[in-house]
């Protein structure tokens, strides 16, 4: 590849407006525009590069890094904006000296070797926003580690000489106090997303962050109040609360209820997430209306309220929603609805809807709202879908109306009323009906069968789904190699996470390479069982590298049992990678161990050819556009 200087106009592309050509690059990345365009002909090299926005953002190559290195000697300086979407850092942080902000989008998080090498660049120092991601697929395992040396983190961002604006860090944080003399205040910090270990945490770190506007922290009410928490007089405007079950709720409600009101003079914004805390009973906040409208009068600014819990199982739902139905309420349009025992504000807020029937179950302290507000579930991205009943072609057009944002259906196990009851097909579509409204869910790219049958699920799979590419299986009831089921998984799945114990992964390493024939990314984790040691596991990840013919990547996560087999763990896997029967592997496959993580890639990065196959395939998509000879 040569320079930018000695670009060689070789396609018809050069006779093609600038209208035409920016069309086209809507309907592409930033990272495929760059890697095809940027030395493709002279001209669109100076059209990238007048034309900023393509360039200032960028997703981290994974591969291909040689090609790579000659553009980012080129673009590098230009890129702000960085976003990190696999385990492993290919490249150097050095690649980026104006870099302003990163985000962690990985789906998996990001190994804690990994994230040092971020927090120890000297990028690091001149961030205005570090961001990481929290998958609700996999928050617990990905986010909670407490191997970091979380102190030495805080001490960067709680730094006066700190650039950073917004961090959002949803990573287990075991707050010291002793530590508190060795942080800064940082002026700049305005946006803050914690996982903290107790909820009175949050105002003696705050007391270092003046201009504090948004609080986003996850937390447990802490176990013993000896103390009361610290005074602030920080003016912030939201406050996004997230609590783990608490030993007990009722005993620390005070606790809550205080913290949350020295924000009362400035707050516009409150939202409570409550359902891990299952033992809340109806005469306590947030299901009392009358302790609840007191916490809410005592913030003279709040605009909005959020709320989601759960009630107790000794509880009704029933007589909850008619405590809600007086003139305040009314007055500022504030709505609640249940399900099952779940209690939240309609419109509702959060991301992730679980244990969801059918709309036909929701019920209203304002029946009126769920007719007339077309948004009530528009920020819906993950549902939990229980069969209970039979789903049909109207439940589908309400999905599609009601969530234009679902990216993701957990399919719940049938509920069996008798172990001898069979499981039916889930979603009833009349042939007619099927014609004249066929009903389909563009943007659902993620499914996870939770032991249940596929071949049960297929007409979910077969008219609903067209765009679905990413399966999580929980169950090893697959459907026959000969059926339609087993052809659609073939051809749309391409991202496969494994999530089953040992036993069953081992099934499925040994079957389903017939169904998942074009997957190309793998990832299971195990739990860790020192008797099997070794040579199990390896057996597993030869399967495995050898059947996906189409597999470029294999990500395994392995969590000990408890705290003492780590070190074990940790051998062990180092052993995969060292042992005799990966050799031939090794041809194929470049293997990285961060930990208790393997990864296993694809070499491409040395690979001139893959450059031009990617090319091509770029611009396959675009069928009027043919290469023209030189």
């Amino acid at each position: 590849m040569g320079t930018a200087a000695s670009i060689q106009s070789t396609t018809w592309f050069d006779r093609l407006p600038t209208e035409i050509i920016f069309t086209i690059f809507d309907y592409l990345s930033n990272k495929d525009i760059i890697y095809t365009f940027l030395f493709f002909s002279q001209r669109l090299n100076n059209l990238l590069l007048r034309n900023q926005h393509y360039i200032n953002h960028l997703q981290l190559p994974t591969k291909n890094f040689d090609t790579w290195k000659h553009i980012l000697s080129v673009i590098g300086s230009r890129i702000e904006s960085l976003d990190i979407t696999s385990i492993d850092l290919p490249s150097s942080l050095e690649y980026f000296p104006n870099l302003k902000s990163i985000i962690i989008s990985t789906p998996y998080g990001l190994p804690n070797d990994q994230m040092k090498l971020i927090f120890e660049s000297k990028s690091f120092a001149q961030l205005d926003s570090f961001k990481v991601k929290e998958n609700l697929i996999y928050p617990t395992q990905s986010f909670l580690s407490r191997s970091i040396n979380q102190d030495n983190v805080l001490r960067k961002v709680f730094n006066n000489k700190s650039e950073l604006q917004k961090f959002y860090y949803p990573r287990f944080i075991k707050y010291a106090k002793n530590n508190l003399t060795s942080y800064e205040i940082n002026l700049n910090l305005h946006s803050l997303k914690l996982i903290l270990n107790e909820f009175r945490d949050i105002f003696s770190l705050i007391l270092y962050t003046p201009n504090l506007e948004y609080l986003n922290i996850r937390t447990e009410l802490s176990r013993t109040c000896v103390t009361p928490i610290e005074k602030s007089n920080i003016k912030l405007k939201q406050f996004h609360l997230t609590l783990k079950q608490p030993t007990n709720y009722q005993n620390n409600l005070n606790e809550l209820t205080n913290g949350i009101k020295q924000f009362s003079s400035s707050l516009t914004c409150l939202s409570l997430n409550l359902i891990d805390c299952t033992d809340i009973r109806e005469n306590e906040i947030p299901f009392n209306s009358v302790k609840l409208q007191q916490l809410l009068e005592s913030m003279i600014e709040l605009k909005q309220f959020h709320l989601y819990a759960t009630l107790n199982v000794y509880d009704s739902s029933r007589n909850i929603l008619s405590r809600f139905q007086d003139q305040y309420w009314f007055d500022h349009k504030w709505t609640f609805g249940t399900h099952g025992t779940y209690f939240y504000t309609l419109p509702f807020h959060f991301e992730y809807l679980h244990n969801f029937c059918g709309f036909d179950n929701i019920k209203s302290s304002n029946s009126e709202v769920l007719l007339t507000n077309p948004r009530i579930w528009y920020t819906v991205k993950y549902i939990d879908l229980y069969y209970r009943s039979t789903y049909d072609i109207n439940f589908l057009k309400e999905l599609k109306m009601e969530m234009p944002k679902l990216i993701f259906i957990k399919h719940r196990s049938f509920y069996k009323k008798n172990k001898n009851e069979k499981e039916s097909e889930d979603l009833h579509v009349n042939e007619n009906e099927e014609v004249k409204n066929h009903i389909t869910l563009y943007n659902m790219t993620t499914i996870q069968f939770d032991h249940g049958s596929i071949e049960n699920r297929k007409k979910w799979l077969i008219n609903t789904l067209p765009n679905l590419n990413h399966l999580i299986l929980s169950t090893i009831d697959l459907p026959s190699p000969d059926s339609q089921s087993a052809d659609l998984l073939n051809k749309r799945i391409r991202r496969l996470d494994i999530n089953t114990t040992n036993s069953s992964l081992k099934q499925l390493t040994e079957i389903s390479y017939v169904y998942f024939s074009n997957v190309e990314h793998i990832y299971f984790e195990l739990f860790y069982d020192p008797q099997r040691r070794s040579q199990w596991y390896t057996d597993i990840v030869r399967k495995i590298l050898k059947n996906f013919k189409s597999l470029e990547r294999l990500i395994i996560r392995s969590f000990p049992e408890n705290g003492n087999m780590s070190n074990a763990m940790t051998r062990d896997l180092t052993n995969i990678l060292e042992c005799y029967d990966m050799i031939e592997i090794k041809k194929n496959f470049q293997m990285k161990q961060f930990g208790e993580w393997i990864l296993f890639s694809k070499d491409g990065w040395n690979d001139s050819k893959v450059q031009s196959g990617i090319r091509s395939s770029i611009l396959r998509k675009f069928k009027f556009f043919k290469l023209r000879k030189s």
